[in-house]
């Protein structure tokens, strides 16, 4: 089966969505979509994807466009390796931390979202760092600092929300350091090496 991701080096959505991809070791082509040039208001890319958003997952015979819809379809049609725990306690566990940052951190720091904030006469800036800050004190609590990664001693969906959203608060200055726990299970997700080829540096598009 023949796969094309659309997506942007950049975009922590689609970064998330090329995580589990590599993870589960599903072949696809990457087509880069760039968000900078407004490529994404395309007519062609607009007739693909009316969202006009990164990332768009294409199969030969449907689309998917929502990076957490992506996950659901991957884990039904690849059951190994599993990116869900067993245990279905520590599945909602990891949910919640993939709806926090897919609901509650990243669509609030969003750069079309901060370019309205200032246009608005608001601080752009603070407001983003006030979204991570509150979401990430969330999931700081919410992470087991028995495991390995987030919520298990394997990759699972919350650690490909988990890595991109921690570049994100790096990028608008949040002081990531009162977040140990987010940084351990970062940095160990970063020896990966299906994880290291979804880096954005790593990426087709990426500017070096």
């Amino acid at each position: 089966m023949t796969y094309i991701l659309y997506s942007y080096w950049q975009s922590s959505s689609a970064w998330r969505v090329r995580i589990a991809l590599n993870i589960k070791k599903v072949p696809y082509t990457y087509k880069a979509i760039d968000l900078i040039t407004k490529e994404h208001f395309s007519q062609l890319y607009s007739i693909k994807n009316p969202m006009l958003q990164v990332p768009l997952l294409e199969t030969p015979t449907f689309s998917i466009s929502q990076s957490l819809a992506i996950f659901k379809y991957l884990e039904g049609k690849y059951k190994f390796p599993t990116m869900i725990p067993n245990d279905i306690q520590t599945e909602a566990k990891m949910w919640e931390i993939c709806e926090i940052i897919n609901s509650g951190i990243q669509p609030l720091q969003n750069l079309s979202l901060l370019k309205k904030i200032k246009k608005l006469g608001g601080d752009p800036m603070e407001w983003a760092q006030e979204n991570i800050i509150k979401g990430f004190g969330f999931i700081e609590d919410l992470l087991d600092h028995k495991k390995v990664y987030s919520v298990e001693d394997f990759v699972t969906f919350a650690d490909a929300c988990i890595l991109p959203q921690l570049n994100n608060a790096k990028k608008y200055g949040v002081n990531v350091e009162k977040y140990p726990k987010i940084l351990r299970v970062c940095e160990n997700l970063i020896k990966v090496q299906e994880i290291i080829e979804a880096m954005p540096e790593n990426q087709p598009d990426a500017k070096k």
